[in-house]
């Protein structure tokens, strides 16, 4: 138990938190949100990501005691700090009894809820944040969404009071938000998988009903939610949602459920099912469709009223059956699922908890401040607020708490002392029986033996009354228990990169957070040197692989007709399902690079990267010369420039055949329409000297002066100023997008200034090109 490596303790003082399952949360951009009474913490590991190591916040304890890791896990920090001033006096709307709102005595925050990758204009995450004031917020990152600030896009709570006119309770009742939950992005089967929002946000309100929104990013860039249904679910307030993943029933179309819990103890299951019907556009680059929602409510409650509040709600996914909902009572864990052509159990289970005794405020009846689920051992871990551990096993089959085939390696005794354990390390005091670790929240960081949580050392004995500065809470990530094997993390990586989907959104270092940490591991990483390259050297061309079919356009160049080019280059660009995972394989080749202590792994890993970078970007070339095709007819004089030089890089020797072919036809085609006039030079001029700069190299630019310039990652010009985005996988850097600058575009090079192709590609590619992962502004 001694031997348990401790990766990270961070102090947070004047931090408390309320136990939640929803405390902690991982967003698709691999972001771990903290929710704390009076702000929310968002948390980024360095692991994988390309930051200065100065910005990274870290304070780890017995690092002799982990001696196979080769450093401790670093955090980049930033948050949103919320007001705590009422911006809605409800009295102003409703005099009524049942419209009072209590928790506007001591404004807390009680929920958040992280939306998927993609969503807003760095094509990252948005967060819904909901107050004990029944105000609902939507805040973004303005430049940054690693350490930069976080500010508020959107204030529901307006367009709920001002929404149609029913009677003033009815109409207050329903603008009270009690829960949210935000579901992920919608899989409908289809590849490549369609550039729009599928996810949906649904709000419980004191009415008893469920209301869905979906997010919409206007053309200049603001937010809005529009309302796509309002269903009804009980007579009582709604203040517990869970959301299942979509499962797409057939191409086109996908299902997913919606738990509901009342304060009585019921719980309802939502259906909600969307399906893609296309709709004809001008441009007709790719097929557009437009989203229809049924949303239909489940005969009878699956947990009926017995005055028991549920204390936390997830969906769990386990392999080869229905979804498993899991809602935890005080001392009770119940399970349910639907019936499964499958096999499997279904309908309704309960499995009654033991209270561990392990501090003086050890109690089973303590609510959840976590739930996870282990893939390979078919284990669920429950935690409570009273420090415990708790685990199920045979899971998805004959769910119990009492271990079957895996001894005593995996039992809910061992979990727990293993967290109190930490707990005793990470204090500044030791701690006594009478002290209570109180975890408030808890998720797994590698889906396996590693937790992350965050806990607040308290005396239940002790009723003296302690003021919110003097709350001082530990945020700390742990193994509490033995690591799986060199085996099991090979299976799971190439499980990983093998079942990665682009409609999901989310980024490589999301998805390979788990395999990450545990090539931090050197001795392990030597040893799986010759799979690991086999691993990642497993793929074809992508060429043989995706189909780039884009409609030519005969419409006018009009508004309507760029947002169409747009949408189809993001579509072609990051919708593809294995262009995802062959940048998952660039990671890990990367990632093993950089960690790999001797000189020969770090060249097998290097040569097999350039490779693995060269058949991505020849795929970027692909996209962008069949999108340039197809307005070719539209372009201007001013985008032959550019439509030249990808010409150029197409065209060099170690291009595939089919790319070199498709550059020769762009080329005669761009000829048969454009004057002389249009044969412009390529080379560019060194800024500092004015020296010729010639383009070979599309990464760097070195003039006869010595002088080294960046290239933009996604035209190639060169990078002479400061209004430039990074990568936060990879370090590349390209321009900001003409419409994030807050200033006119004369930083702009005029040959991208004066050209609709060059800015609206840039528009287009919210991500990293190479890699996939969010760019975010460091200036």
């Amino acid at each position: 138990m001694s031997q348990l490596p401790i990766f990270t303790a961070l102090t947070l003082p004047g931090v408390s938190a309320l136990p939640s399952v929803n405390c902690m949360q991982w967003t698709g951009d691999g972001q771990l949100v903290v929710l704390t009474k009076y702000a929310v913490y968002i948390l980024t590991p360095d692991v994988g990501i390309h930051v200065e190591p100065s910005t990274a916040a870290k304070r780890t304890l017995d690092v002799e005691n982990a001696p196979n890791i080769s450093r401790p896990v670093k955090w980049v920090k930033t948050m949103i700090e919320y007001e705590k001033a009422l911006l809605h006096q409800w009295p102003a709307d409703c005099q009524e009894w049942g419209a009072v709102s209590l928790g506007s005595l001591d404004t807390a925050l009680r929920i958040a809820a992280p939306s998927p990758s993609g969503l807003n204009s760095n094509s990252g995450s948005v967060i819904a944040v909901l107050n004990s004031n029944m105000e609902l917020t939507i805040w973004g990152p303005v430049k940054n969404l690693l350490k930069g600030e976080w500010t508020k896009l959107r204030d529901m709570t307006v367009e709920l009071r001002n929404s149609e006119s029913i009677p003033t309770l009815v109409k207050t009742l329903q603008a009270q938000i009690i829960c949210i939950g935000w579901s992920p992005q919608a899989d409908f089967g289809l590849s490549p998988a369609p550039s729009l929002d599928g996810s949906l946000l649904a709000a419980g309100n004191r009415a008893g009903n469920v209301t869905f929104y979906r997010l919409r990013i206007g053309a200049d860039g603001s937010y809005e939610f529009c309302r796509v249904a309002t269903t009804h679910i009980s007579d009582n307030w709604i203040n517990q949602l869970a959301w299942s993943s979509w499962n797409a029933v057939h191409p086109g179309t996908c299902q997913a459920f919606l738990a509901c819990g009342s304060p009585d103890g019921s719980v309802s299951v939502v259906e909600v099912i969307q399906t893609l019907d296309s709709t004809s556009s001008d441009a007709r680059f790719i097929t557009e469709y437009y989203l229809k929602e049924i949303i239909n409510v489940k005969d009878g409650a699956i947990c009926h009223s017995d005055g028991r509040n549920v204390t936390g709600m997830k969906w769990i996914d386990a392999t080869g059956r229905n979804p498993i909902l899991v809602y935890c009572k005080p001392g009770m864990l119940h399970l349910w699922s639907g019936l499964s052509l499958a096999g499997g159990w279904s309908g309704p289970r309960a499995i009654n908890l033991r209270t561990q005794k392990v501090s003086v405020g050890a109690s089973a009846l303590c609510p959840a401040s976590g739930i996870s689920y282990i893939t390979h051992s078919d284990t669920l871990v429950v935690s409570l607020s009273d420090g415990s551990f708790h685990v199920i096993h045979q899971f998805s089959t004959a769910p119990s708490l009492n271990s079957v085939s895996y001894g005593d390696s995996l039992t809910s005794e061992r979990l727990t002392a293993a967290a109190r354990n930490a707990f005793v390390k990470v204090e500044p005091e030791p701690p006594l029986f009478w002290d209570v670790n109180r975890i408030n929240g808890m998720a797994s960081y590698d889906d396996s033996a590693t937790y992350v949580w965050i806990h607040e050392s308290c005396r239940p004995t002790d009723f003296s009354y302690k003021y919110d500065a003097k709350h001082v809470s530990m945020f700390v990530m742990a193994r509490l228990w033995v690591g799986p094997s060199d085996e099991e993390v090979l299976r799971d990586l190439s499980e990983r990169i093998m079942s990665a989907k682009a409609a999901a959104g989310q980024g490589p270092i999301s998805l390979l957070r788990p395999t990450f940490l545990h090539l931090l591991d050197s001795e392990r990483l030597s040893r799986l040197r010759t799979k690991l390259l086999e691993l990642v050297q497993r793929s074809q061309p992508l060429e043989d692989l995706v189909q780039i079919v884009v409609t030519p356009c005969t419409a006018e160049l009009t508004p309507q007709v760029r947002y169409d080019f747009r949408r189809s280059l993001f579509t072609h660009l990051f919708g593809w399902d294995v262009v995802l995972r062959q940048r998952m394989r660039l990671k890990v080749a990367e990632f093993c690079q950089e960690h790999s202590e001797e000189s020969q792994e770090r060249g097998m890993f290097m040569q097999a990267a350039n490779y693995l970078s060269s058949t991505i970007w020849h795929h970027v070339l692909l996209t962008i010369i069949r999108h340039v095709r197809a307005i070719l007819s539209i372009s201007t004089l001013h985008d032959a420039p550019f439509i030249r030089r990808v010409i150029a890089q197409a065209s060099h020797s170690s291009c595939p055949s089919i790319l070199v072919k498709e550059a020769d036809d762009l080329s005669m085609k761009l000829s048969s329409v454009s004057s002389e006039g249009d044969h412009l030079n390529l080379d560019e001029l060194c800024p500092a000297c004015h020296a010729v700069l010639p383009l070979p190299d599309t990464s760097t630019a070195v003039c006869p002066n010595g002088h080294v310039w960046a290239r933009c990652c996604i035209t190639s010009f060169i990078l002479s100023t400061p209004m430039v985005r990074t990568c936060v996988g990879c370090g590349q850097k390209a321009f900001l997008s003409p419409s994030q600058a807050t200033t006119n575009q004369m930083w702009l090079p005029e040959p991208v200034r004066r050209s609709w192709l060059v800015q609206d590609l840039l528009g287009a590619t919210r991500r990293c090109p190479l890699c996939a992962s969010s760019f975010v502004a460091l200036v």
